[in-house]
């Protein structure tokens, strides 16, 4: 059984993102869940009219700076701790949503602490957690809720591979050519797979039932849903 989270709601919080991503899920997801908690939350993001801005759950939104700089980054970070709290020695902890958000405090952590709650990582080890696919492992030694993860012969790494293209993280790829990757991804690991798009969920017994678009109900446990082709441009 999960044990049930509990929560310091005398910390606020930062969310910090410096990828100019305004329809950046996780940080709608960070909010919500913090918020809910009765947690005070503040947000550093590309611009103060993000969609992100118009939660209920935001006390304050703050532009991003201008360049991915450390200096200009930690100010605006120590100046939000000094406007959110009277205290010195209350702290405020920020949470990183990008790789470039979470290893530009790092690198300054010795004069950010302890107005900033800041983790005692090194920068090999916040390179080393950046990638999902390697935090899964560590995840699941703590315990901690995971998805199971693909790698190897599917990976995109191999996939690029094979056709001469350069998959490395942090690089972009074009979409159609990572589009291609989801269907031959699909047809290498889940050749059996059904792709009738779901029609209705409905709650049945202890579980619940799929309806598929032609009508047919579907028993089966779980149902899955690409759902990427509308969203291609």
């Amino acid at each position: 059984m999960p044990c049930r989270q509990s929560f310091d709601t005398l910390v606020p919080t930062v969310l910090v993102r410096l990828d100019r991503n305004p329809f950046h899920h996780g940080t709608l997801g960070a909010d919500r869940s913090l918020g809910r908690a009765g947690i005070q939350v503040h947000a550093v993001v590309e611009s103060p009219t993000s969609p992100v801005a118009l939660s209920r759950h935001l006390r304050s939104v703050r532009a991003r700076p201008g360049t991915d700089s450390s200096a200009e980054l930690a100010a605006l970070l120590t100046r939000i701790a000094g406007e959110t709290t009277d205290d010195p020695s209350h702290p405020v902890l920020p949470v990183s949503l990008d790789d470039v958000s979470a290893l530009t405090p790092a690198r300054r952590r010795d004069r950010l602490s302890p107005r900033l709650l800041l983790p005692e990582q090194t920068e090999e080890q916040q390179l080393r957690d950046a990638g999902k696919a390697a935090l899964a492992g560590p995840a699941r030694s703590w315990a901690c809720p995971t998805c199971p993860t693909r790698r190897g012969a599917y990976g995109l790494d191999a996939y690029a591979a094979r056709r001469g293209v350069r998959a490395a993280h942090g690089v972009p790829l074009p979409v159609d050519f990572f589009a291609s990757y989801g269907d031959w991804f699909t047809r290498q690991a889940v050749p059996a797979l059904d792709e009738r798009l779901i029609a209705s969920v409905a709650p049945a017994g202890d579980g619940f039932e799929l309806l598929t678009e032609d009508g047919e109900p579907d028993p089966r446990p779980a149902g899955g849903a690409r759902g990427r082709r509308p969203a291609l441009h």
